[in-house]
């Protein structure tokens, strides 16, 4: 599949680059070396932030230096580049990079057998000092050998950032008797440069939840509840409004996943500041009682009330995700950002815990309902209602996979990758756009200028138009068309539209070009190269508009639009009329 946007290689370079740039002066001689004299030395550089990428999405650790104590990259490292210790979940991450200069090289090489029996895994987790030619291992892998030392009961697990072409046997031979996760090209793709993108990394997998149980008679209330697909549990908790804020704040999107807005739409509006008063401006305890409380989706929810203490439990939340009551976890975790921990004082939220165990059944579709039943605090738009769409959702997955496009199915879903210069406008596909564009290819332009996102995202209406994920293709080219006749807007924006050589076709009628070139383009595949493809069917489409609109001028049916010349084109473009005329048209 051809890369038509920058290449997700080149997205990844980004990051590499910002992660040196953000290296504090005293280690620029490491991060920031001359890329001309001295260029392995720059190699080395992205060596080692590519092992920060994988700190940061995979655990969560923003501060560059909570990262880079962890580095034990450089001479005598025995292939151990970096490390983390997990001990919440007994596990000891052994991670070794290799990041190649060019896209072909990243995508395509592997790691040969040679290079990995240099590896000393073993000898370092032995406790060895020095390595099978008893060279010392550099300070930072003894360091790492002290804080081993240390842990109980941590397995380890080499983590290559590496394409490796090998089998767990052969794996074992060369290296040892360790587990192996492989992050090659693709996995580093998809896990850890969209996620960055897109702030879902450091999916929750568990969350723990300190419960006050002072001034409570049961610490839940529980009840089974049967539904289409059989039964779920729920538990029902007031939670510290401060722990809410803490997991908001730590989690952003990844724990919103399944929430139609994301981590930034949530920040876009005033109910925030009315949900804010409610716990800022009060000492006492209202909030419990005057906000709607939290909707969780989880796998599982214990609480535990034998930690040690008197006044507090602990509820343990397993995949949990946030499906209502974003406004109220965005604004907590809003003030727990900000450093205000002081209003959390004595402030509880309702929890309200939907348990569906190992049930896959019906899922999306009790997400669907709870959330369409339970968001009340502001009004959810369709276009919103659909960013869980299964359809949407592996439309985007395979955008991204085979064009390294980032399609928006929710709105402001890449802001962090835009905002930390990771990501360009030009990168992103609007959901909106996208849409619009291919019903404009399928024959219905006059719909994108005359219906709104309420009637276009409807459910029937979106279904019709998106039956399944196989049309992404084509939706796609549509969209590159449009791409096309925008930039050519813009180009002529300052000319009048270029009214003088296009009529019309720029001011009004961008969705009606798409139409027309959707009537004599070829059938694509999804290898040919569309934007040469939309540059050249745009160009012979526009170079035959201004007869086009002599054409639907002189028409009986069209008389109404044009009795008033000042108004005509613009209410033509989003007439009845519009798409037979430009079917009976010869573009050709």
């Amino acid at each position: 599949m051809p890369q038509l946007s920058n290449s997700r290689y080149e997205t990844l370079v980004r990051i590499i680059e910002k992660f040196c740039q953000e290296a504090p002066n005293k280690l620029a001689s490491v991060y920031r070396p001359d890329p001309i004299n001295q260029v392995e030395m720059a190699r080395q550089a992205k060596t080692r932030a590519y092992c920060h990428l994988y700190l940061l999405v995979k655990f969560g650790l923003m501060d560059f230096q909570s990262r880079e104590q962890l580095i034990t990259d450089g001479s005598q490292d025995g292939g151990l580049d970096a490390y983390y210790i997990d001990q919440n979940n007994k596990k000891v991450y052994l991670i070794q990079s290799k990041f190649h200069h060019s896209d072909q090289a990243f995508e395509n090489e592997a790691v040969g057998a040679a290079e990995l029996m240099k590896t000393e895994f073993e000898r370092i987790l032995a406790g060895h000092k020095t390595d099978r030619l008893g060279n010392c291992f550099n300070d930072k892998v003894q360091r790492f050998q002290a804080k081993f030392q240390k842990t109980k009961g941590c397995k380890p697990l080499v983590v290559f950032l590496a394409n490796i072409n090998l089998n767990d046997t052969r794996l074992k031979q060369l290296v040892g008797d360790f587990q192996f996760d492989i992050f090659n090209s693709k996995r580093v793709y998809k896990e850890l440069v969209f996620n960055l993108c897109a702030g879902d990394y450091t999916t929750p997998e568990t969350v723990e939840i300190d419960i006050n149980k002072s001034d409570k008679a049961r610490l839940s209330l529980e009840q089974e509840i049967k539904i289409k697909s059989g039964r779920c549990g729920v538990k029902v908790v007031f939670a510290p409004s401060r722990e809410i804020g803490r997991i908001t704040a730590k989690y952003k999107n990844a724990i919103l996943l399944h929430n139609p807005r994301n981590y930034l739409s949530l920040s876009r509006n005033s109910v925030n500041e009315q949900i804010s008063d409610s716990i800022t401006k009060r000492r006492t305890n209202e909030f419990a009682i005057l906000n709607n409380g939290i909707t969780i989706f989880a796998d599982n929810a214990e609480i535990d009330p034998r930690t040690g203490s008197s006044k507090r439990a602990l509820l343990t939340l397993t995949n949990p995700q946030i499906i209502n009551g974003g406004q109220t976890a965005y604004t907590l975790g809003d003030i727990y950002e900000n450093k205000r921990h002081h209003l959390f004082a004595g402030k509880e939220v309702m929890l309200k815990i939907v348990q569906l165990g190992s049930r896959k059944t019906n899922r999306d579709s009790l997400i669907e309902a709870i959330s369409n039943a339970t968001n009340r605090q502001t009004k959810i738009d369709e276009a919103d209602r659909r960013s869980n769409s299964t359809v949407f959702g592996e439309i985007q997955r395979r955008i991204y996979s085979d064009y390294g496009y980032f399609f928006e199915k929710k709105r402001g879903e890449f802001f962090s990758g835009l905002n930390e210069g990771f990501l360009a406008e030009a990168d992103i596909i609007n959901r909106s756009v996208f849409l619009k564009a291919y019903l404009a290819f399928g024959g219905d332009p006059s719909s994108c200028r005359s219906k709104g996102e309420k009637t276009l995202f409807q459910h029937d209406f979106f279904k019709k138009l998106f039956p399944n994920p196989n049309v992404y293709i084509e939706a796609l080219f549509a969209y590159r068309i449009f791409a096309r006749v925008t930039q050519i807007e813009k180009q002529e924006r300052r000319n009048r539209y270029g009214a003088r050589k296009y009529g019309n076709a720029l001011r009004y009628g961008r969705f009606a070009v798409v139409s027309a070139v959707g009537v004599i383009a070829p059938k694509v595949t999804g290898r040919e190269n569309f934007d040469a493809i939309a540059q050249n069917q745009v160009s012979h489409v526009l170079s035959k508009w201004k007869k086009f609109e002599r054409y639907v001028r002189k028409k009986r049916s069209n008389k109404d639009y044009f009795a008033d010349r000042a108004e005509g084109f613009d209410n033509y473009y989003k007439g009845k009329t519009l798409n037979d005329d430009i079917r009976a048209f010869s573009f050709r």
